[in-house]
């Protein structure tokens, strides 16, 4: 009896061990969503001012007729090259985006497994409580009988040495 509430305990500890851990996973999955979330705001406000420095380069580049043929092209092409920067910037950031976009539902998912598996955790753990309530109600029925039994033999000895 004493090794089977021993293993009660043990087996409510474990799952009470696990429960804390899908938590803490849990935890820090959502501080990772949250940074990742983050990240995908602070990249689509890059495209934003990448795209005003594109509407900036053609506005400039309007200008740029009033002046000499010359100096047309120099403008022409730094803003051709500055254009450029802004497209392979514009792309790198979309590129980053989808993938921070991937690695936001895969770790959703793993978060509702985690989360998933905590909850079963604590299904098990209410089994084990339901059963060291059992055992903890056959222990003290069977103490109580032990103690009845003591009584009656307690009572016996002291018939049997009156009789002497």
């Amino acid at each position: 009896a004493a090794a089977a509430q021993e293993a009660a305990q043990k087996a409510t500890a474990d799952a009470a061990s696990a429960a804390a851990a899908a938590q803490e996973v849990a935890q820090i999955s959502q501080e990772r969503i949250t940074e990742l979330e983050h990240q995908v705001v602070v990249a689509q406000h890059a495209l934003g001012e990448h795209a005003k420095a594109s509407e900036a380069a053609a506005h400039e580049l309007e200008h740029a007729s009033t002046a000499s043929t010359e100096e047309m092209k120099e403008v022409v092409s730094k803003l051709e090259a500055e254009l450029e920067v802004a497209r392979a910037t514009a792309t790198a950031a979309e590129g980053k985006v989808e993938a921070l976009e991937e690695l936001k539902g895969k770790l959703g998912a793993s978060l509702r497994a985690k989360m998933q598996e905590q909850m079963e955790c604590l299904e098990a753990l209410e089994v084990v409580e339901k059963d060291k309530k059992a055992l903890e109600n056959r222990l003290a029925a069977m103490a109580e009988g032990e103690g009845a039994a003591m009584q009656g033999l307690s009572a016996q000895l002291a018939s049997a040495e009156e009789e002497r």
